[in-house]
């Protein structure tokens, strides 16, 4: 059954993601950009979370919104080549809803490697890459 809190939860946490793109896109652009430009990114910004914030008001949203989080994300930030969402189960996390290449970690133990980190101390750890990060 669909609970109503846990979805809240998931959206104020895509929120969030969202808030950080933003952040980061004009850290990137902060010498090149214009106002134009930041005002495009808010205004994308705001349309995914009006579309996520529909998807989590559906009856069906504890299915859809995993999976339409990861599609919006994918398609509306083309540098992200993989997105993906774990769920907590135990002492690991289980891949859930992704796009992109198939990932070798369907299953993260909660001492292994950055996923692990960051589920264990329950805050986000951004990183350069992944795949050079000790």
């Amino acid at each position: 059954m669909f609970e109503a809190k846990g979805t809240t939860v998931f959206v104020d946490r895509i929120k969030l993601l969202l808030n950080l793109e933003v952040k980061a896109v004009a850290l990137c652009y902060s010498q090149a950009t214009n106002c134009e430009e930041q005002e495009m990114m808010d205004n994308k910004r705001r349309g995914i979370l009006r579309e996520l914030q529909q998807v989590a008001d559906s009856k069906d949203a504890a299915f859809r919104l995993p999976r339409e989080t990861v599609r919006f994300l994918k398609e509306n930030f083309d540098y992200y080549d993989w997105v993906g969402i774990y769920n907590l189960a135990g002492d690991e996390l289980v891949l859930g809803a992704f796009l992109g290449e198939p990932s070798p970690h369907n299953r993260i133990k909660l001492d292994s490697g950055i996923c692990g980190l960051a589920a264990t101390r329950k805050e986000t750890i951004i990183v350069d890459d992944v795949n050079t990060d000790p």
